[in-house]
């Protein structure tokens, strides 16, 4: 019987729980780990994804409520009216600016660049139009419909469609990073998940193992013990093992045949006894009989 392939118990128990100890230290570090990347994820979303997506709303934001006031002012006959929306358009543009400068450079991506070039190229011909109605305006002519549907508009409406584009990429970036950090929550959660399903496993085998390796060699001691109280010196341990059981089995064995030999020896000097009193038992016989011939 060698369950325990050679190691002791000791040995046995350490390297159960060490196995497991490994296998919950494993996992405690993956799952600091992946804390860690979602920490990044988390910082990333809330930092510079964040702020883009944001930034771009509120450009677009800008340029649609400048362009309501540009159409309030090219419509308007009220000269105090029209200097207050001068004042709040150029605000407004100066903050676009801004926005402008800060986006074009965190933006890095190629598509991103691209519909940054474009916007610029829009907000330029847009600036142009309205800068010339303006004039036109100012020198005291009368703007028409036309010049307003046929210019301007065109125009604004092309400048707010590059916008809408900025914000639709960044917002898909944002979105992006949201389901990258899902999947990685999702992902830690499977490997952990997983992970603890090995080490409780390996926790049960290890304990069955170990269990089996001590009990049964236990049992076969203590079947042997209660052979000998109940007279059986027949049993004999089998046993190749070189942990304490295997050597409480083989001291067992040995003191099983020990007691074999005392009592074969005891039972044959016990014959050899019983043979000798027979002897002189009839020696005894004899020499009564003929001294009773000889009287």
């Amino acid at each position: 019987m060698n369950s325990g392939f050679g190691l002791t118990v000791g040995r046995r128990m350490a390297l159960g729980f060490g196995a497991v100890l490994m296998l919950l230290t494993l996992m405690a570090g993956i799952s600091v780990w992946q804390l860690d990347v979602l920490s990044q994820k988390a910082k990333q979303m809330a930092g510079a994804d964040a702020r883009k997506a944001m930034q771009s709303m509120r450009w677009e934001r800008n340029v649609s409520v400048n362009g309501a006031r540009s159409v309030a002012l090219l419509k308007s006959y009220d000269a105090a009216h029209s200097e207050r929306l001068k004042r709040e358009i150029a605000e407004t543009s100066r903050e676009i600016t801004a926005i402008q400068t800060e986006l074009t450079g965190s933006i890095a991506s190629e598509a991103g660049k691209a519909v940054l070039a474009e916007i610029a190229a829009r907000r330029e011909a847009y600036t142009k139009v309205r800068t010339d109605l303006l004039r036109r305006l100012d020198s005291g002519q009368e703007l028409t419909d036309t010049a307003l549907t046929k210019q301007f508009q065109p125009a604004l409406d092309a400048y707010v469609a590059s916008m809408a584009k900025l914000v639709e990429l960044e917002q898909s970036r944002f979105d992006k990073a949201v389901a990258e950090s899902e999947a990685v929550a999702m992902w830690s959660e499977i490997v952990i998940a997983a992970i603890a399903a090995v080490a409780l496993g390996i926790g049960v085998g290890l304990s069955w193992w170990i269990t089996r390796s001590v009990v049964q060699p236990l049992r076969e001691a203590g079947r042997m013990v209660e052979a000998v109280a109940q007279g059986d010196l027949s049993r004999e341990a089998h046993t190749d093992g070189r942990d304490e059981i295997a050597h409480l089995l083989r001291a067992v064995s040995s003191m099983t045949s020990s007691l074999k030999r005392t009592v074969t020896e005891v039972k044959s000097s016990a014959e050899s006894i019983a043979t000798a009193s027979g002897e002189i038992a009839v020696g005894n016989g004899d020499l009564s009989a003929r001294t009773e011939a000889q009287a």
